[in-house]
Parts: structure tokens; sequence; C-alpha cells
């Protein structure tokens, strides 16, 4: 009884230590725009940054649009809006006339 304990023991152990390396941090940058700060989530995997498409947007001072439906995302801003959809990898930048 006493060994299968000290395994049982053992293993959570070995869990509790070990959940942590397998997690992605999740940090924050700091956008300065017209002298007021705006932070904003990311997380880095691979060596690719990954933020926020509506914090972005939203600091930027942009309007934002996401259907779940179609899985599009549309960002808007006065210079230029830029779209993309989850299941292709095709998006679009583009710059609206004035």
């Amino acid at each position: 009884m006493i060994k299968q304990s000290s395994h049982i023991v053992f293993l959570i152990l070995l869990f509790l230590f070990s959940v942590d390396t397998f997690s992605q941090r999740l940090l924050k940058m700091s956008l300065v725009i017209d002298n007021k700060t705006e932070h904003i989530s990311y997380l880095t995997r691979k060596g690719i940054s990954y933020a926020s498409a509506k914090e972005l947007a939203l600091a930027l001072g942009g309007n934002y649009y996401y259907s779940d439906e179609t899985s599009k995302l549309e960002l808007k801003f006065s210079d230029y809006n830029f779209k993309g959809n989850r299941q292709k990898s095709i998006s679009c930048f583009n710059q609206q006339a004035r």
C-alpha cells in the first residue's frame, strides 16, 4: 500500500511541475499613439507573434467586424481596411480612395 501511494504522490508532483512547461505565456506590448499608451496582448509561438485583431483595431482607432458563420474578419480604418478569412490563407489589404 505504501509503495502504491508513493507512486501516486510522484505522479501528482510530476503533473504539477510539467503543466507549466507546455503553457503559452500571454505577453503585453505597448503602443504609443498621439502620447496615449495602449496595451495589446500577444503570444509568441515558433518565432511568430500573434496578437488579437480586436485589440489591435481598438488600439489603432479602427472598427472591426467578425462573422462566426463565414469566419471572416474585417478591420476598418480611416485610410485602409483589412479583410481576412480563417479558412483560406488569402488576406486583402486595401487603401481607400479619398
